[in-house]
């Protein structure tokens, strides 16, 4: 079950006492996300400062092993998509 944090404070304790070893970062258009998985719960901080986020993955990389997902670009999701259809070509 996913859990939203708030406080970045709170966040980082969780990370604190997660047995967990790694901290999952997604880069989204206008935010960051930082993924945590505990003993019951899936934590998730949502930051909309970058300046923000990149401090908080600084303080985490001290402590856990950091994993960075980006955003894929839209062209290659698209192409991707076409192949999957066929290309939407005529077929005989």
């Amino acid at each position: 079950m996913p859990r939203e944090v708030k406080d970045t404070k709170h966040f980082l304790k969780l990370c604190d006492r997660s047995k967990g070893a790694k901290v999952i970062v997604k880069h989204n258009l206008n935010s960051v996300k930082f993924k945590v998985r505990c003993a019951r719960y899936l934590y998730t901080m949502v930051m909309h400062d970058p300046q923000k986020a990149q401090r908080m993955k600084s303080a985490l990389a001290a402590k856990l092993a950091v994993e960075e997902v980006h955003r894929k670009s839209r062209a290659a999701s698209k192409s991707k998509s076409a192949r999957k259809s066929g290309g939407g070509g005529l077929s005989a």
